[in-house]
Formats: C-alpha cells, sequence, structure tokens
C-alpha cells in the first residue's frame, strides 16, 4: 500500500525492518519492491532482489510474470530497452504458453513502449494494437485505455494528429467510470500536449482544460512519482497560450520535486517545462540553460525523440541553422512528422512551403448568434435548418483542421434515416441551392465531399483575437443539433476565460457575455457570480434580483439550493 501510494522510502524501510531472508513474499509485493527501489534510483538492489526470486523459483509461475513485468518497467525507466525488450518478449512467451495467454495483453502494451523508445514506432504500434484487440476481447477497459494512449502518442509523432486526437479521447472515455486517475490523467495530458501542437484556434483552451484535468488528478493522488508528468503539462499549456508567470510556477513546482529526486525522467520533464516558461517570458539564457538540462536527461535516459525536440530549442537560441536540418532529416528518416512541425514552427524560413500572408475573404460567415452571411457590406441571414446545419458542418470540420467534410458523413449527419441514393440527390439539390441563394463561392465541391470556400468567420476570428463584441447571441442559436462538440466547447471556454477581467474594465459588456454563458450552462456557478458582480457594478439592481431569482429556481428544479439572496450568494461565493 505504501509503494501505491508513493511513499516509496517509507515501503522500502518497512521491507528492511520486518522481513527476514527466509520470508516468503508474493510476487506481487517483489514487485511493488521493485518500483520503490527503482523510484529510490536503486536500480542494482531491485534487480537483486527480483534476480534472488527467480533464481530460486523452481519453475515459472504467475509470480515469475509479474515479477519480469517489473523488471521490465524498471529496465524502460533506466534507458535498458535491449533488456526491457527482451524482458517483455519472456513475458509473452510464458504468458502464451503456460496460461493461455491470460492478460498477454499487458506485456504486449510495455513491449510497444520499449519499442517506442527505442524509436521502432511501427513494431510499437502492432504491438498496441495486439494489445487493444485482445484487452478488447477480455473486456478489459483499463488496458483497453492503455493501448488507445499508446496508439494516439505514435500517431502523434507521425503528425497525424486527427487520428492521436481519436485515439485519446477513446482512452478518457474509457477511463470515465473507473476509478483510475493515473491513467486518465496520462489521456488527458497526451490530449494537452497534442493540442499545444497542433495549432488550431480551437485547441489553445481544449490544451489548457486537459492539462488541468490531468494536473488535477494527479495532486488526488498525493504521490510526486507522477506529479511532474501534470505540471510539465500544465506549464507547456500555459506557456503557449499567453500566460508564461502561471507556466513558471507550474516549472518551479515541478523543479522543487525533481530536485528532492534521483529520477532523471523528472528532471527531463521539469526543465523542459522550465525552458518553455522563461523562453515565454522573454529570459532566455535561462531558458537555453533549463532547456540544455532537460536534454542532457533525455540523452542519458536514452529518449531519441525528446533529445531532437529539445535539441531544437537550443539550436532556436544559437540561430544554428546547420543543426536544424540535420534534425528535421532524422525526423524525415523515420516518418516523425510532429519534430518536423516542431522545427518549422522555431524555424519558418525553412518550411518548404510558407504561410502565405492573411488576406481578408470577400464572403464572412456569422456564426456567434443567429446565422448570418455578409458580402461586402450586405448581410444576409441564413434560412432553413438543412442549409444552416451544412455550412455549420463545414465549418466546424474546417475549425477542427479537416477542411473537406467526407460525403458519407454529410449524408449520415443531415439524412441519416434516408436510404444512400436519396440522400446523396438531396444533398446535391441542398447544395445547388445554397448555392443559388447565398452565393457559387460559398461551398466548393472537394474529391471526397465538400468544404467552405472563400470564407472566413466570427467564430475563427472570436477564437484569434479574443474580441467578445463578435459575439451577437448563442453559437448555433438556431441550429437543429448540437454540433461538434469539442469546438462549441472551444468557443465557450475562450468566452468565459474573457468574463472575469471584463467584470472591471467593462461591466456591461461582462453582463450581456455572463448571459450568455449561463444560458449555454444554467449551473455554471462562477458565471453566476460575474455575471451578477457586473450588474451590480452597473447599479442595475433589478435585473441582479430577476437574475438571480431565475437561477435560483433553475437550481431548485435539479435539487441544488442557492442562498435566498444574490447578497448571500456572492458573499458565500466570493473567492477568498
Amino acid at each position: 500500500m505504501l509503494s501505491l501510494a508513493g511513499q516509496h522510502s517509507a515501503a522500502v524501510a518497512v521491507y528492511d525492518q520486518s522481513v527476514s531472508p527466509n520470508t516468503q513474499l508474493s510476487g506481487q509485493t517483489i514487485g511493488r519492491l521493485v518500483f520503490s527501489l527503482s523510484e529510490l534510483a536503486l536500480p542494482d538492489r531491485a534487480i537483486a532482489l527480483a534476480s534472488a526470486f527467480l533464481q530460486t523459483a523452481r519453475s515459472e509461475t504467475w509470480d515469475t510474470a509479474v515479477i519480469l513485468n517489473a523488471l521490465g518497467v524498471l529496465y524502460n525507466g533506466t534507458g535498458r530497452y535491449t533488456l526491457a525488450e527482451a524482458t517483455f518478449s519472456r513475458i509473452i512467451a510464458l504468458l502464451e504458453t503456460t496460461f493461455g495467454g491470460r492478460r498477454v495483453f499487458v506485456a504486449l502494451r510495455n513491449r510497444a513502449i520499449t519499442r517506442k523508445w527505442q524509436g521502432r514506432f511501427h513494431d510499437a504500434q502492432a504491438d498496441a494494437r495486439q494489445a487493444l484487440e485482445l484487452a478488447a476481447e477480455a473486456g478489459d477497459a483499463l488496458m483497453m485505455a492503455g493501448a488507445h494512449t499508446l496508439l494516439g502518442e505514435i500517431a502523434f509523432e507521425w503528425g497525424q494528429y486527427a487520428e492521436a486526437e481519436e485515439h485519446y479521447l477513446a482512452s478518457c472515455e474509457g477511463l470515465e467510470h473507473l476509478d483510475d486517475s493515473q491513467h486518465s490523467a496520462e489521456a488527458h495530458g497526451r490530449l494537452s500536449e497534442l493540442y499545444v501542437a497542433w495549432e488550431l484556434p480551437r485547441n489553445r483552451m481544449l490544451a489548457l482544460k486537459h492539462a488541468h484535468l490531468a494536473l488535477g488528478q494527479l495532486r488526488s493522488q498525493g504521490s510526486p512519482t507522477f506529479l511532474t508528468n501534470g505540471l510539465f503539462w500544465a506549464a507547456q499549456a500555459e506557456a503557449r497560450t499567453g500566460r508564461p508567470e502561471r507556466a513558471l510556477a507550474y516549472a518551479d513546482e515541478a523543479c522543487a520535486i525533481a530536485d528532492q529526486s534521483p529520477s532523471l525522467a523528472h528532471t527531463q520533464n521539469a526543465c523542459w517545462a522550465r525552458g518553455a516558461a522563461l523562453k515565454a517570458l522573454g529570459r532566455y539564457e535561462e531558458a537555453h540553460a533549463a532547456f540544455g538540462e532537460a536534454a542532457a536527461a533525455a540523452r542519458q535516459l536514452g529518449h531519441l525523440v525528446e533529445v531532437q525536440k529539445l535539441g531544437l530549442e537550443t539550436d532556436w537560441f544559437a540561430a544554428d541553422i546547420p543543426s536544424v536540418r540535420t534534425r528535421i532529416a532524422w525526423f524525415e528518416a523515420r516518418g516523425l512528422r510532429d519534430g518536423i512541425q516542431q522545427a518549422y514552427r522555431l524555424f519558418p524560413e525553412l518550411s518548404p512551403a510558407p504561410v502565405a500572408p492573411a488576406r481578408l475573404a470577400h464572403i464572412h460567415l456569422k456564426a456567434l448568434g443567429p446565422l448570418l452571411l455578409r458580402y461586402s457590406s450586405e448581410e444576409h441571414p441564413v434560412r432553413g435548418a438543412k442549409c444552416q446545419e451544412l455550412l455549420l458542418l463545414l465549418l466546424e470540420h474546417r475549425m477542427v483542421g479537416a477542411p473537406e467534410v467526407p460525403l458519407l458523413f454529410l449524408l449520415e449527419t443531415l439524412y441519416p434515416h434516408v436510404a444512400e441514393r436519396s440522400a446523396e440527390a438531396l444533398l446535391r439539390q441542398l447544395v445547388f441551392q445554397t448555392r443559388g441563394r447565398l452565393g457559387q463561392d460559398l461551398i466548393v465541391t472537394t474529391p471526397g465531399g465538400y468544404a467552405l470556400g472563400d470564407v472566413d468567420s466570427d467564430a475563427e476570428a472570436f477564437l484569434s483575437s479574443g474580441a467578445t463584441e463578435l459575439w451577437r447571441g448563442s453559437y448555433r442559436a438556431t441550429a437543429p443539433r448540437e454540433g461538434d462538440g469539442t469546438v462549441t466547447e472551444a468557443l465557450y471556454r475562450a468566452l468565459a476565460a474573457r468574463l472575469e477581467p471584463l467584470v472591471a474594465q467593462q461591466p456591461t459588456e461582462a453582463a450581456r457575455i455572463g448571459r450568455l454563458l449561463l444560458e449555454a450552462d444554467p449551473y455554471d456557478t462562477e458565471s453566476l457570480r460575474l455575471t451578477l458582480t457586473a450588474l451590480r457594478a452597473e447599479g442595475h439592481h433589478k435585473n441582479l434580483s430577476r437574475l438571480y431569482a431565475v437561477s435560483r429556481a433553475r437550481f431548485l428544479e435539479v435539487g441544488e439550493h442557492l442562498p435566498a439572496t444574490w447578497q448571500a450568494f456572492l458573499e458565500q461565493a466570493s473567492p477568498a
């Protein structure tokens, strides 16, 4: 129990004080002790403990597999990947020959992790896919989630961001009802890492959301062992979304843990986070040193991809273009598109296809309120539920990085209960009529479906600028369905992030925005608090009382009780 709680020194002390050489311990207990000794940077002692059991065992039993698994994890954690792969392969053979393949998916997933660290991504993917298939057959939701997360990591490194997102979201969904905060935090943290790298407007707020979900779950464990991962994700998300002071606070907390830990992985993550925060603050000399420390730790651990990515950061400070070209070639040789994209972000002049300067589109789609189209100075309402839905589907796909909407997706979404041939005819007619009413250039035909033409939107502009005046009403105010949840969530999270600063600067605008947020989520007590505060600042006590009465009644409908008066609510809800 002490080891599971992260109290590794205490676990080893209990073992030293209470266990005699003749004591028979279970494989599970020895496995936990091996893990604790590894976390305390005592790998030789951990290996000796495991080897003593394995050498005295008369036959290979289930305990053998458990202890070998702990050894393999230790080898992974100390960069001894050849030994780790051999150990997990031995476990796989043992489980298949002696135990009918029972829980072999655990060893397959662990071997996939080893092969990923070795840079053998195709071999790792094959193991992870087999692990997912076998875990699904066994109904093991936890191991299915773990396999999905690993497959997401591989897709991420290949630059297949949409596929990585699918795997990470599947992992989060699979873990939603399981009491396993460690694996859930890993999935949310990886999602945050993805959204930081995947530069779409909607992803900034999603990066923060998932980073803080991961960090909160890891804090609840009360163990520093995995906390540096959560602090790393939070620092990276905060730095990328323009809040470097918060990023540095998280990075400093991670460094404090790393200073007390012999783990090189802690050092790598803590120094990487600190480098990102300091760079965002413009403290370049300190940032350069921090990235250098992180790279040194990654090199000792044998983390090949991380060494190259951190090397790109140090190259940025030195403006070492030849070194960058060498690293790009290294990534290209392995098909690792994420590393190449990082290089182009840091050194845009090296990109083979530089981004053309932004220009204003001649059609403007206004989706933050009743759907409108603007041509020059003329605005036209978009009428008809199917027409509205078609335009919003095209917009949302573009906002998540997939400009082309597949034909089959449109058919299933717009005409779910219509035979395919008839649905195709209806869709063609809808596109023809929409073009005829609203402009031929509005929708373009693509090889696999349709996309928006030369069109910009207020939704994309808001995510880039944070200008709340773009909101005329609720997103999808008149649309017949909810749409892409990640787009809707990103828009409302970005809007909520603007509310508190507006309360002090523009209380009238804050009150308006607060009402929009409460329309989207009537049970959001923080939006209610800030909206009431804005109304009080304006002196609109009648509107304030009316809004609070409506909110209080809504809470009562679901069995929740708010204080009797808005004054009492504000006093209770205000931050200390």
